[in-house]
């Protein structure tokens, strides 16, 4: 397999590195890349440090294959590439394209800013079919090559939580960033409206607005944790309950998937895709997120869906076994990245 090295700019470098000990250390490669990103770095630490043994990364200041951003493509980074004749790679999520509670100076910005990043890339990976969708529903013109990868955690993390015993005890998580699609809030309030509440758990997870906070004997609020700590909280849990209208590709689901703890969710976004036969899919009622415009509402969860869909999702728990998801492996993820950064290497079609 062709290896490359991977270059970092200083911001990504300074971003990575502390967690990716000897980092800089690989040699003897043959192609060079040109990395660096914007926005959230969590995924980007997880791809580099699996990257560090299938990519070999070093920083070098000659020559180089190919320009790879996350999220946006900085204008100084792009004009060099274009002087170099090397193509552009971007990874988009739903930065930029989810327009919640903006101006519409705001958002005719961000569309502008996307719309730049779209027409100079090369190539363009997503998180999940959804978020492939949502921005051909938008950027009807983008031609460029596109790939399907979602993120993905450490093999030595699904390994670590293979086979745990399982005695169904009835606890259950809720967690994310506070963001209104998030929903945290309506799940809290539906489950402790639902009969669950008598004899199940609820443990919350992450910064909630006090006036989104409900008490309740059931209901547990920890704020914010360590990564570590939460991805020891989902694996003790019987299940995670991620309602979130729609989501691209959450990394708390991907934990919950390496820790073996079955998911609840909806069939609108692309978390149902990563959850697949881990946990239930549930028809919540959402309409699909039109990102055509500036979304000015967020829809309610019903309380009878709710309380279906925890019937079915107990159920699920009480039998679930776990099962290792190879196809989150980060390796098997890093692989795919590889293989799509060889297609754009070696189309040699650049963007004039």
């Amino acid at each position: 397999m062709e290896r490359y090295n991977v270059l970092l700019d200083k911001k990504l470098y300074f971003r990575v590195s502390s967690v990716i000990p000897g980092f800089l250390r690989n040699a003897g490669i043959v192609k060079k890349l040109i990395l660096t990103g914007s926005g959230p770095y969590e995924f980007a630490r997880r791809l580099f440090a699996e990257g560090r043994r299938l990519f070999g990364v070093t920083p070098f200041s000659g020559s180089a294959d190919l320009v790879f951003c996350l999220v946006s493509i900085p204008g100084g980074l792009a004009d060099t590439a274009r002087k170099r004749g090397l193509p552009i790679l971007c990874r988009l999520d739903g930065v930029g394209i989810d327009a919640f509670g903006i101006t519409r100076e705001e958002f005719a910005a961000t569309r502008n800013r996307l719309l730049e990043t779209i027409s100079i890339s090369d190539g363009i990976i997503f998180q999940s079919e959804f978020s492939k969708q949502s921005f051909l529903s938008v950027f009807r013109n983008m031609t460029c090559p596109t790939c399907v990868v979602p993120n993905g955690m450490a093999e030595r993390v699904f390994r670590q939580y293979a086979g745990k015993k399982r005695d169904y005890r009835g606890r259950f998580v809720v967690g994310g960033r506070n963001s209104p699609r998030k929903r945290i809030g309506q799940t809290v309030d539906r489950f402790i409206n639902s009969r669950f509440s008598r004899n199940c758990t609820l443990q919350v997870v992450g910064d909630i607005e006090p006036q989104s906070r409900r008490e309740h004997q059931s209901v547990t609020y920890l704020g914010r944790m360590d990564p570590a700590d939460v991805l020891a909280l989902v694996a003790d849990s019987d299940g995670l309950l991620h309602l979130d209208w729609y989501d691209w590709c959450p990394n708390l689901v991907i934990e919950a998937m390496a820790a073996g703890t079955p998911v609840l969710c909806g069939k609108v976004g692309g978390t149902s895709e990563i959850v697949q036969g881990s946990g239930v899919v549930a028809d919540l009622g959402d309409p699909e997120p039109d990102f055509s415009n500036i979304i000015s509402s967020i829809p309610d969860i019903d309380q009878d869906r709710f309380d279906s869909a925890m019937e079915r999702f107990v159920d699920f728990c009480k039998g679930w076994k776990g099962d290792a998801r190879e196809d989150l492996f980060l390796s098997n993820i890093a692989g795919r990245y590889h293989g799509f950064f060889g297609q754009i290497v070696n189309s040699g079609k650049a963007c004039a």
